[in-house]
Protein backbone atom coordinates (compact mmCIF):
# COMPACT_ATOMS: atom_id res chain seq x y z
CA UNK A 1 0.00 0.00 0.00
CA UNK A 2 2.86 2.34 0.96
CA UNK A 3 4.31 1.74 -2.43
CA UNK A 4 1.13 3.09 -3.92
CA UNK A 5 1.12 5.96 -2.00
CA UNK A 6 4.58 6.59 -3.08
CA UNK A 7 3.83 6.34 -6.68
CA UNK A 8 1.04 8.47 -6.81
CA UNK A 9 3.09 10.92 -4.95
CA UNK A 10 5.46 11.02 -7.76
CA UNK A 11 2.71 11.37 -10.18
CA UNK A 12 1.29 14.03 -8.35
CA UNK A 13 4.55 16.22 -8.91
CA UNK A 14 4.33 15.00 -12.30
CA UNK A 15 1.22 16.63 -12.87
CA UNK A 16 1.91 19.68 -10.90
CA UNK A 17 4.85 20.84 -13.24
CA UNK A 18 2.91 19.76 -16.52
CA UNK A 19 0.36 22.84 -14.62
CA UNK A 20 3.07 25.13 -14.39
CA UNK A 21 4.59 24.46 -17.44
CA UNK A 22 0.90 24.58 -19.17
CA UNK A 23 0.50 27.93 -17.27
CA UNK A 24 3.82 28.98 -18.51
CA UNK A 25 3.19 28.18 -22.38
CA UNK A 26 -0.42 28.00 -23.72
CA UNK A 27 -1.11 25.36 -25.62
CA UNK A 28 -3.13 26.02 -28.99
CA UNK A 29 -5.22 28.39 -27.08
CA UNK A 30 -5.91 29.65 -23.68
CA UNK A 31 -9.00 27.73 -23.35
CA UNK A 32 -7.40 23.87 -24.16
CA UNK A 33 -4.22 24.75 -21.26
CA UNK A 34 -7.38 25.70 -18.82
CA UNK A 35 -9.17 22.62 -19.31
CA UNK A 36 -6.08 20.43 -18.76
CA UNK A 37 -5.49 22.42 -15.93
CA UNK A 38 -8.75 21.66 -14.39
CA UNK A 39 -8.67 17.68 -14.94
CA UNK A 40 -4.95 17.84 -13.60
CA UNK A 41 -5.71 19.74 -10.34
CA UNK A 42 -8.91 17.02 -9.96
CA UNK A 43 -6.65 14.21 -10.57
CA UNK A 44 -4.21 15.74 -8.03
CA UNK A 45 -7.35 16.30 -5.68
CA UNK A 46 -8.79 12.18 -6.37
CA UNK A 47 -5.16 10.75 -5.64
CA UNK A 48 -4.77 12.93 -2.67
CA UNK A 49 -8.70 11.47 -1.31
CA UNK A 50 -7.34 7.70 -2.40
CA UNK A 51 -3.77 7.95 -0.52
CA UNK A 52 -5.79 9.63 2.41
CA UNK A 53 -8.16 6.70 2.15
CA UNK A 54 -5.10 3.50 1.96
CA UNK A 55 -3.34 5.49 4.98
CA UNK A 56 -6.72 5.60 7.49
CA UNK A 57 -8.92 2.51 6.08
CA UNK A 58 -9.13 -0.37 8.79
CA UNK A 59 -7.27 1.79 11.76
CA UNK A 60 -8.86 1.21 14.44
CA UNK A 61 -9.42 4.44 15.71
CA UNK A 62 -13.11 5.68 16.47
CA UNK A 63 -11.74 9.34 15.68
CA UNK A 64 -11.19 8.83 12.02
CA UNK A 65 -14.54 7.41 11.02
CA UNK A 66 -16.31 10.44 10.48
CA UNK A 67 -12.84 11.30 8.22
CA UNK A 68 -12.93 8.30 6.70
CA UNK A 69 -16.35 8.52 5.58
CA UNK A 70 -15.62 12.02 3.93
CA UNK A 71 -12.89 11.16 2.10
CA UNK A 72 -14.91 8.43 0.76
CA UNK A 73 -17.80 9.85 -0.10
CA UNK A 74 -15.95 12.75 -2.16
CA UNK A 75 -13.79 10.24 -3.82
CA UNK A 76 -16.82 8.32 -4.89
CA UNK A 77 -18.72 11.20 -5.84
CA UNK A 78 -16.17 13.10 -8.14
CA UNK A 79 -14.58 10.05 -9.49
CA UNK A 80 -17.43 9.99 -12.51
CA UNK A 81 -17.40 14.15 -12.62
CA UNK A 82 -13.45 13.95 -13.88
CA UNK A 83 -14.52 11.89 -16.35
CA UNK A 84 -17.93 13.62 -17.23
CA UNK A 85 -15.58 16.95 -17.31
CA UNK A 86 -13.09 15.00 -20.10
CA UNK A 87 -16.31 14.17 -22.40
CA UNK A 88 -17.93 17.75 -21.97
CA UNK A 89 -14.29 19.59 -22.87
CA UNK A 90 -14.48 16.99 -25.93
CA UNK A 91 -18.18 18.68 -26.84
CA UNK A 92 -17.22 22.03 -26.15
CA UNK A 93 -18.78 24.55 -28.55
CA UNK A 94 -20.68 21.65 -29.99
CA UNK A 95 -24.01 23.22 -30.58
CA UNK A 96 -25.73 19.54 -31.70
CA UNK A 97 -25.08 17.98 -28.13
CA UNK A 98 -26.22 20.87 -25.88
CA UNK A 99 -29.68 18.81 -25.07
CA UNK A 100 -27.52 15.33 -24.16
CA UNK A 101 -25.21 17.73 -21.63
CA UNK A 102 -28.43 17.94 -20.09
CA UNK A 103 -29.09 14.15 -20.37
CA UNK A 104 -26.09 13.12 -19.10
CA UNK A 105 -25.43 15.31 -15.92
CA UNK A 106 -28.40 13.05 -14.82
CA UNK A 107 -25.76 10.04 -13.36
CA UNK A 108 -23.55 12.20 -12.13
CA UNK A 109 -27.04 13.44 -9.78
CA UNK A 110 -27.95 9.75 -9.20
CA UNK A 111 -24.38 8.63 -8.46
CA UNK A 112 -23.84 11.87 -5.71
CA UNK A 113 -27.25 10.56 -3.98
CA UNK A 114 -26.05 7.29 -3.23
CA UNK A 115 -22.33 7.92 -2.44
CA UNK A 116 -23.60 10.65 0.40
CA UNK A 117 -26.36 8.17 1.59
CA UNK A 118 -24.03 5.20 2.19
CA UNK A 119 -22.68 6.80 4.71
CA UNK A 120 -25.96 5.21 6.13
CA UNK A 121 -26.89 2.54 4.22
CA UNK A 122 -23.61 1.05 2.80
CA UNK A 123 -25.10 0.91 -0.46
CA UNK A 124 -21.93 1.94 -2.46
CA UNK A 125 -18.99 1.46 0.71
CA UNK A 126 -19.45 1.66 4.76
CA UNK A 127 -17.06 2.89 7.92
CA UNK A 128 -18.63 1.13 10.57
CA UNK A 129 -17.74 2.49 13.86
CA UNK A 130 -14.30 1.00 14.65
CA UNK A 131 -13.24 2.80 10.98
CA UNK A 132 -13.15 -0.63 8.97
CA UNK A 133 -14.01 0.09 5.55
CA UNK A 134 -16.14 -2.47 3.27
CA UNK A 135 -17.06 -2.24 -0.15
CA UNK A 136 -21.57 -2.42 -0.49
CA UNK A 137 -23.48 -4.16 -3.00
CA UNK A 138 -23.82 -1.18 -4.94
CA UNK A 139 -19.64 -0.53 -4.94
CA UNK A 140 -19.53 -1.31 -8.98
CA UNK A 141 -21.78 2.07 -9.66
CA UNK A 142 -19.74 4.82 -9.65
CA UNK A 143 -17.28 3.23 -11.75
CA UNK A 144 -19.95 2.32 -14.30
CA UNK A 145 -20.43 6.11 -14.61
CA UNK A 146 -17.06 6.32 -15.24
CA UNK A 147 -16.93 3.56 -18.12
CA UNK A 148 -20.12 5.09 -19.74
CA UNK A 149 -18.82 9.00 -20.29
CA UNK A 150 -15.33 7.28 -21.01
CA UNK A 151 -16.80 5.15 -23.53
CA UNK A 152 -18.97 7.97 -24.80
CA UNK A 153 -15.31 10.24 -24.58
CA UNK A 154 -13.56 7.59 -26.70
CA UNK A 155 -16.45 7.76 -29.74
CA UNK A 156 -16.30 11.59 -29.71
CA UNK A 157 -12.49 11.39 -30.01
CA UNK A 158 -13.02 8.75 -33.29
CA UNK A 159 -15.38 10.92 -34.75
CA UNK A 160 -13.21 13.89 -34.51
CA UNK A 161 -10.17 12.09 -36.36
CA UNK A 162 -10.03 14.74 -38.96
CA UNK A 163 -8.55 16.60 -36.52
CA UNK A 164 -5.36 14.55 -36.42
CA UNK A 165 -3.54 12.73 -38.48
CA UNK A 166 -3.34 9.02 -38.64
CA UNK A 167 -0.13 8.57 -36.46
CA UNK A 168 -1.42 11.19 -34.04
CA UNK A 169 -4.97 9.49 -33.87
CA UNK A 170 -2.94 6.11 -32.94
CA UNK A 171 -0.80 8.17 -29.84
CA UNK A 172 -4.08 9.02 -28.71
CA UNK A 173 -5.87 5.78 -28.95
CA UNK A 174 -3.24 4.73 -26.66
CA UNK A 175 -2.92 7.29 -24.16
CA UNK A 176 -6.97 7.41 -24.04
CA UNK A 177 -6.56 3.44 -23.91
CA UNK A 178 -4.91 3.04 -20.83
CA UNK A 179 -7.16 4.51 -17.77
CA UNK A 180 -9.43 1.09 -19.65
CA UNK A 181 -6.45 -1.21 -18.66
CA UNK A 182 -6.03 0.24 -15.18
CA UNK A 183 -9.75 -0.82 -14.63
CA UNK A 184 -9.29 -4.51 -16.04
CA UNK A 185 -6.53 -4.70 -13.63
CA UNK A 186 -8.38 -3.23 -10.53
CA UNK A 187 -11.49 -5.86 -11.61
CA UNK A 188 -9.52 -8.84 -12.08
CA UNK A 189 -7.08 -7.70 -8.94
CA UNK A 190 -9.17 -6.56 -5.90
CA UNK A 191 -6.41 -5.22 -4.20
CA UNK A 192 -4.65 -3.28 -6.83
CA UNK A 193 -5.15 0.64 -6.70
CA UNK A 194 -3.86 1.99 -9.82
CA UNK A 195 -7.18 3.54 -11.74
CA UNK A 196 -5.97 7.10 -10.80
CA UNK A 197 -2.38 6.53 -10.77
CA UNK A 198 -2.90 5.85 -14.69
CA UNK A 199 -5.41 8.64 -15.20
CA UNK A 200 -2.34 10.76 -13.83
CA UNK A 201 0.01 8.60 -16.23
CA UNK A 202 -2.69 9.93 -19.12
CA UNK A 203 -2.70 13.13 -18.36
CA UNK A 204 1.15 13.84 -18.61
CA UNK A 205 1.32 11.58 -21.73
CA UNK A 206 -1.63 14.03 -23.22
CA UNK A 207 0.21 17.18 -22.01
CA UNK A 208 3.27 15.82 -23.95
CA UNK A 209 1.19 14.92 -27.08
CA UNK A 210 -0.10 18.35 -27.05
CA UNK A 211 2.73 19.87 -27.07
CA UNK A 212 3.20 17.65 -30.14
CA UNK A 213 0.54 19.03 -32.34
CA UNK A 214 1.70 22.47 -30.97
CA UNK A 215 4.23 21.62 -34.31
CA UNK A 216 1.34 21.33 -36.72
CA UNK A 217 -1.25 23.44 -35.86
CA UNK A 218 -1.47 27.55 -36.38
CA UNK A 219 -2.13 28.72 -33.06
CA UNK A 220 -3.61 31.87 -34.85
CA UNK A 221 -6.30 30.82 -36.63
CA UNK A 222 -6.70 27.11 -34.81
CA UNK A 223 -6.24 24.89 -38.38
CA UNK A 224 -3.24 22.76 -39.03
CA UNK A 225 -0.29 24.81 -40.37
CA UNK A 226 2.24 24.22 -43.69
CA UNK A 227 4.28 21.54 -42.26
CA UNK A 228 1.01 19.77 -41.62
CA UNK A 229 0.28 20.52 -44.98
CA UNK A 230 3.34 18.95 -46.87
CA UNK A 231 2.60 16.13 -44.36
CA UNK A 232 -0.33 15.22 -45.48
CA UNK A 233 0.33 16.50 -49.53
CA UNK A 234 3.66 13.18 -49.31
CA UNK A 235 1.02 10.99 -47.37
CA UNK A 236 -1.47 11.26 -50.33
CA UNK A 237 1.33 10.01 -52.80
CA UNK A 238 2.27 7.33 -49.91
CA UNK A 239 -1.13 5.87 -49.72
CA UNK A 240 -1.80 6.24 -53.16
CA UNK A 241 -5.38 8.53 -52.54
CA UNK A 242 -6.95 10.57 -54.91
CA UNK A 243 -7.90 14.05 -53.33
CA UNK A 244 -9.55 17.15 -54.24
CA UNK A 245 -7.44 20.42 -53.67
CA UNK A 246 -8.68 23.47 -53.11
CA UNK A 247 -6.63 26.66 -52.59
CA UNK A 248 -8.22 29.55 -51.21
CA UNK A 249 -7.25 33.32 -50.45
CA UNK A 250 -8.77 35.87 -47.98
CA UNK A 251 -9.10 39.34 -49.88
CA UNK A 252 -8.36 42.96 -47.93
CA UNK A 253 -6.55 41.25 -45.80
CA UNK A 254 -3.72 44.67 -46.12
CA UNK A 255 -6.75 47.28 -46.05
CA UNK A 256 -7.79 45.86 -42.86
CA UNK A 257 -4.45 45.91 -41.07
CA UNK A 258 -3.64 49.47 -42.40
CA UNK A 259 -7.37 51.03 -41.85
CA UNK A 260 -8.09 49.14 -38.47
CA UNK A 261 -5.02 47.63 -37.35
CA UNK A 262 -3.61 43.96 -37.19
CA UNK A 263 -5.83 43.32 -34.31
CA UNK A 264 -8.61 43.29 -36.96
CA UNK A 265 -6.51 41.49 -39.74
CA UNK A 266 -5.75 38.91 -37.20
CA UNK A 267 -9.86 38.10 -36.64
CA UNK A 268 -10.41 38.62 -40.11
CA UNK A 269 -8.09 35.60 -40.71
CA UNK A 270 -9.37 33.55 -37.88
CA UNK A 271 -13.06 33.80 -39.29
CA UNK A 272 -11.63 33.24 -42.89
CA UNK A 273 -10.38 29.65 -41.44
CA UNK A 274 -13.17 29.16 -39.40
CA UNK A 275 -15.55 29.74 -42.20
CA UNK A 276 -13.68 27.56 -44.33
CA UNK A 277 -13.35 24.50 -41.63
CA UNK A 278 -17.05 24.72 -40.73
CA UNK A 279 -18.03 24.18 -44.63
CA UNK A 280 -14.85 21.21 -44.91
CA UNK A 281 -14.79 19.86 -41.69
CA UNK A 282 -16.54 16.72 -42.66
CA UNK A 283 -14.77 16.09 -46.06
CA UNK A 284 -11.50 17.01 -45.62
CA UNK A 285 -8.77 18.47 -43.21
CA UNK A 286 -7.95 22.95 -43.26
CA UNK A 287 -4.30 24.33 -43.66
CA UNK A 288 -3.05 27.65 -43.08
CA UNK A 289 -0.27 27.88 -45.87
CA UNK A 290 0.73 31.19 -46.19
CA UNK A 291 0.06 34.66 -44.49
CA UNK A 292 -3.58 34.47 -45.78
CA UNK A 293 -3.84 31.85 -47.86
CA UNK A 294 -5.62 28.44 -46.70
CA UNK A 295 -5.75 25.08 -48.52
CA UNK A 296 -8.25 22.17 -47.82
CA UNK A 297 -7.44 18.55 -48.95
CA UNK A 298 -10.28 16.14 -48.96
CA UNK A 299 -8.92 12.52 -49.72
CA UNK A 300 -11.15 10.56 -51.61
CA UNK A 301 -13.66 13.15 -52.04
CA UNK A 302 -15.18 13.83 -55.80
CA UNK A 303 -14.71 17.22 -56.72
CA UNK A 304 -18.84 17.31 -57.07
CA UNK A 305 -18.52 17.50 -53.86
CA UNK A 306 -16.34 19.61 -53.54
CA UNK A 307 -18.38 22.20 -55.44
CA UNK A 308 -20.57 21.33 -53.34
CA UNK A 309 -18.95 22.53 -49.82
CA UNK A 310 -17.82 25.21 -52.15
CA UNK A 311 -21.24 27.02 -52.66
CA UNK A 312 -22.04 26.32 -48.90
CA UNK A 313 -18.74 28.55 -47.97
CA UNK A 314 -20.78 31.31 -50.58
CA UNK A 315 -23.65 30.57 -48.96
CA UNK A 316 -21.66 31.26 -45.39
CA UNK A 317 -19.99 33.96 -46.49
CA UNK A 318 -23.25 36.11 -47.56
CA UNK A 319 -24.92 35.48 -43.90
CA UNK A 320 -21.84 36.60 -42.02
CA UNK A 321 -21.38 39.54 -43.77
CA UNK A 322 -24.80 40.78 -43.26
CA UNK A 323 -23.58 41.37 -39.34
CA UNK A 324 -19.78 42.58 -40.03
CA UNK A 325 -18.08 46.35 -41.30
CA UNK A 326 -15.47 44.49 -42.47
CA UNK A 327 -16.61 42.40 -45.10
CA UNK A 328 -15.21 38.80 -45.24
CA UNK A 329 -14.44 38.30 -49.00
CA UNK A 330 -12.65 34.90 -50.10
CA UNK A 331 -11.09 33.35 -53.38
CA UNK A 332 -10.86 29.49 -54.19
CA UNK A 333 -10.05 27.71 -56.93
CA UNK A 334 -9.89 23.55 -56.98
CA UNK A 335 -8.61 20.91 -59.04
CA UNK A 336 -8.73 16.82 -58.64
CA UNK A 337 -5.78 14.93 -58.11
CA UNK A 338 -5.98 11.41 -59.42
CA UNK A 339 -3.63 8.56 -58.21
CA UNK A 340 -3.90 7.03 -61.52
CA UNK A 341 -2.88 10.12 -63.41
CA UNK A 342 0.00 11.71 -64.86
CA UNK A 343 -0.18 14.92 -62.72
CA UNK A 344 1.98 15.36 -59.50
CA UNK A 345 -0.10 16.33 -56.73
CA UNK A 346 2.10 19.41 -56.30
CA UNK A 347 1.21 20.31 -60.16
CA UNK A 348 -2.66 19.83 -58.95
CA UNK A 349 -2.29 22.50 -56.33
CA UNK A 350 -0.39 24.56 -58.43
CA UNK A 351 -3.17 24.45 -60.97
CA UNK A 352 -5.55 24.87 -57.99
CA UNK A 353 -3.94 27.83 -57.06
CA UNK A 354 -3.84 29.65 -60.54
CA UNK A 355 -7.84 28.95 -60.59
CA UNK A 356 -7.65 31.17 -57.10
CA UNK A 357 -5.67 33.81 -58.56
CA UNK A 358 -8.56 34.01 -61.50
CA UNK A 359 -11.28 34.01 -58.76
CA UNK A 360 -9.62 36.34 -57.16
CA UNK A 361 -9.54 38.88 -59.69
CA UNK A 362 -12.83 38.67 -60.80
CA UNK A 363 -13.77 39.73 -57.30
CA UNK A 364 -11.89 42.27 -57.38
CA UNK A 365 -13.31 43.32 -60.81
CA UNK A 366 -16.53 43.22 -59.65
CA UNK A 367 -15.65 45.23 -56.99
CA UNK A 368 -14.03 47.59 -58.59
CA UNK A 369 -17.38 47.67 -61.53
CA UNK A 370 -19.97 47.88 -58.21
CA UNK A 371 -17.69 51.49 -57.29
CA UNK A 372 -17.60 53.04 -60.32
CA UNK A 373 -21.54 52.55 -60.58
Amino acid sequence: MLRSVFTELFLMFGLIFTISMGRRYVFENANKSRRYTILAIMSIILMGLEMESILISNKNDANLVIFNRIVNVLGYVLSPVFVYLLLMFSLHNNEKYTFHKKLLSIPLLINTLLSVLSCKTGWIFFVDSQNHYTRGPLFAVPFVFCAFYYFLFIIISVKNRDNYDHGDLAALMIIVTVPVLSIVLQIIFLDSIVIWSSAAISLILYYVFLRELQFTRDIQTDVKNRAAFEKEMLQCLKRNKSASIISFDVNNLKQTNDKFGHKAGDQLLFEAAQAIKKCFDDIGSTFRVGGDEFCVICEDVPIMIAEHALSNLDQLLITINTTRYIRLEIAYGYAYYDDAGGESIYAVYSEADRLMYIHKAKLKGAKSTISEE
